[in-house]
């Protein structure tokens, strides 16, 4: 089998894995049988390959040709299938994600493409792989969501990928993911040693260079504590920061330790949620633009699907603090009618300022209506009349006792 050099020193090196061990351990048998000489074979199409499906036909186009006879009004989502162990630089058999960046950032600035979906199936790689990759999803302005099938995992540096996509959708609740950790294998010998024929191996170092790969022979001569505190808690340590950024809901305490869950353990926090392919090509296409451009959460309609107890309180909780925002702001309007109004229309919550400016307003008209109801009442005299009303007056007195007698 042809092997590039990068490719090769990418494997055998002293890398960091972010890796599952079951990957990890059918990887390393293959890289042995390599190292002894079987040949294998490369036929077939390449894994961590991509291509384009077509929504008018519901299918998968992975020849370039044919993607260029699409009408500039098709309708096509970029799908990237994370299904081989992950590197950076790739191989005859396997591209590497240096390939896939450029194929999302490509595929992205065409215009039929609507979006991205990384079909998951990986137990994870080369922990310098990550962020080729991760960088190129960030910087996507359309939705990039990823589908892991029945029956499939995305764990280690597969999942620290797809953390950074604005959803994760599993086929079923048995999908495997999580394997969040760091470490490395190594092989080697003493600086000075002998094998089993009495050969003597030494290594020697300039008399300056008396730190140089220390933890390295501390490891050779059994002891491990260099190599995890100088290299793998700190690659380790920003390894999980990232994907608790990507993902703030991931229980740090419990779900990055290196522990693997099924999907329906951890919806809501490492999964948002269960749907066929075509759910998650659905999803893609529904996407607002500005979503699409990582925001590293969740939907509210995936988070009230996976979470509806937890959706249905925190509404019921965003009720109930509007109705007392409200509230507070009517408390006032005999003070000011206008301006609650105002307020109660800003969204605002009433500030310290507002309430003692109503307060200082409320004060004075207080003040004025107290100095109403103190005041004497007003003596109103009674209007005075001329000397013809009076006349008047005695004449029609006079003619009533005229006439006020009894017949007998």
């Amino acid at each position: 089998m042809i092997m590039n050099y990068r490719l090769s020193a990418e494997l055998y090196g002293n890398n960091l894995w972010m890796i599952d061990p079951l990957t990890f351990n059918s990887m390393w048998g293959v890289l042995q049988d390599m190292r002894n000489g079987v040949k294998y074979e490369h036929e077939g199409e390449k894994l961590n390959n991509y291509g384009v499906y077509n929504t008018s036909t519901a299918s998968l186009v992975f020849d370039e040709y044919e993607l260029n006879s699409f009408s500039t009004d098709s309708e096509l989502v970029n799908i990237i299938n994370l299904n081989g162990v992950i590197t950076k630089n790739g191989g005859p058999s396997t591209n590497g994600t240096k390939q896939l960046a450029n194929q999302i950032r490509k595929m992205d600035a065409d215009a039929r493409v609507k979006g991205h979906l990384i079909v998951a199936s990986s137990g994870g790689g080369s922990g310098n792989a990550i962020k080729v990759l991760t960088d190129a999803i960030n910087s996507a302005k359309k939705p990039v969501g990823t589908w892991i099938e029945h029956g499939e995992i995305s764990c280690s540096a597969c999942y620290g990928i797809i953390s950074a996509s604005n959803f994760i959708m599993a086929e079923s609740k048995s999908v495997t993911v999580g394997s969040l950790g760091t470490m490395i294998e190594m092989s080697g010998r003493p600086k000075e040693s002998k094998d089993a024929n009495g050969q003597l191996h030494v290594r020697y170092y300039a008399s300056k260079s008396t730190n140089k790969n220390g933890w390295f022979e501390e490891a050779m001569n059994g002891n491990s504590k260099p190599v995890i505190e100088e290299l793998l808690n700190p690659a380790n340590e920003e390894f999980l920061s990232n994907i608790k950024k990507n993902r703030p809901s991931i229980d740090e305490n419990t779900q990055m330790d290196g522990s693997e869950f099924k999907a329906g353990d951890v919806l809501g926090t490492m999964v948002d949620s269960i749907g066929s392919f075509e759910d998650a090509i659905n999803m893609i296409l529904t996407t607002p633009l500005e979503e699409g451009i990582n925001t590293n959460g969740m939907t509210e309609i995936e988070f009230k699907n996976s979470n509806p107890e937890a959706y249905t309180a925190i509404e019921n909780k965003g009720v109930s603090k509007e109705k007392d925002r409200v509230g507070t702001w009517m408390a006032h309007y005999q003070t000011d009618p206008e301006a609650v109004a105002l307020g109660v229309e800003s969204g605002e919550a009433l500030s310290n300022a507002q309430r003692e400016r109503f307060l200082v307003k409320q004060n004075g008209i207080d003040k004025v209506a107290n100095m109403v109801d103190g005041s004497a009442v007003d003596v109103v005299p009674a209007e005075s009349k001329t000397l013809d009303q009076l006349k008047n007056e005695s004449l029609k007195k006079e003619e009533a006792d005229a006439f006020d007698f009894e017949v007998k």
